[in-house]
């Protein structure tokens, strides 16, 4: 059925997408559900007929949600007859949309974690020095941080990101994010490679802490610079964080 479903969607998505637009008025939403059908399409079996000609129902969908998304599931135009309210705004469907968000609101939520974060650099004689980072947050938000500049050479490296902390059990689970990049001759790197040359990376570890436990991640390794500055150097972020209320 999947490969049945892709020769499906490449004849005749642009149609459908049309027409929800209309129904719709908004394309964001129409392609949405667009890609919705097709879903549906490739996660149910063919349906068998039954005696009086029609189909059997289609089967449910499993959506997996972030929290802060949603998503249209159906839509259903509204009959030329329907009188609604603020026939001005020109009402031409009903949709329904599905969305996931955390509990308690925010702004409810008196919970209050630390987390320390150091930048550890380890250098070709094996030695190490560091950045230490304390940071107070709230869970379901994203926390940003910002260690100093390290420098090598006349060229300069920067490490940042951001960190969102929820709770399972009696563990922590941290979404993390950290980038870095290469400053060298007075100039920033935009783009991630360079040639053969690595001027910047990204990683998204998810992390799962116990309270006070201490988790490394190691960084990918930026290639050496036109100067050489940075050769043999490697980085890594430890994190630990708590509840404290």
């Amino acid at each position: 059925m999947a490969a049945d479903a892709e020769t499906l969607f490449a004849e005749y998505h642009e149609p459908v997408f049309r027409y929800l637009c209309r129904a719709a008025g908004q394309r964001e939403a129409a392609w949405d559900l667009t890609q919705n059908v097709f879903l549906r399409m490739s996660r149910s079996a063919v349906p068998a007929a039954t005696g009086s000609g029609t189909t059997a129902p289609g089967a449910d969908v499993e959506l997996t949600l972030r929290p802060g998304q949603s998503i249209p599931v159906d839509i259903v135009p509204l009959s030329p007859g329907v009188k609604m309210p603020y026939e001005q705004c020109g009402v031409r469907a009903t949709m329904l949309r599905v969305g996931v968000n955390y509990w308690p609101m925010p702004i409810e939520d008196r919970r209050l974690v630390t987390t320390d974060l150091w930048l550890v650099e380890r250098l070709l004689d094996g030695t190490e020095r560091g950045q230490t980072l304390s940071l107070r947050g709230s869970f379901n938000r994203a926390t940003p941080f910002y260690f100093d500049t390290v420098t090598d050479r006349g060229a300069a490296l920067e490490f940042f990101g951001e960190f969102t902390l929820t709770t399972i059990g009696d563990h922590l689970t941290m979404r993390l994010e950290v980038k870095s990049r290469l400053i060298e001759n007075g100039r920033a790197s935009t783009a991630i490679s360079e040639g053969n040359l690595w001027r910047s990376r990204r990683v998204n570890p998810v992390l799962t802490l116990a309270p006070g436990e201490v988790v490394a991640v190691e960084l990918p390794r930026l290639s050496e610079s036109d100067s050489g500055a940075f050769a043999g150097h490697t980085f890594s972020i430890r994190v630990r964080s708590r509840q404290i209320r």
